[in-house]
């Protein structure tokens, strides 16, 4: 478990370094590391599982800085 902690704090510390540079993608981390990217959340999953990572991490990397509006 401690393990899949670490790979997810190294992902988090990731994406914080290099979401700009990605925008409106999909990624696939192992750890630090990137795996794959595309435009297609499904063809990242699939490059992961190509990869052979059992459990890929995916994130979609969005513009998170403007608030929601509502109506």
């Amino acid at each position: 478990m401690k393990t899949q902690l670490e790979r997810y704090r190294k992902a988090k510390k990731w994406l914080a370094e290099n979401s700009e540079q990605y925008m409106n993608k999909w990624v696939c981390l192992e750890g630090d590391k990137l795996i794959a990217v595309d435009d297609d959340g499904r063809t990242v999953y699939q490059k992961a599982k190509e990869a052979g990572i059992e459990i890929p991490f995916i994130h979609h990397i969005v513009d998170e800085s403007m608030p929601f509006g509502g109506w």
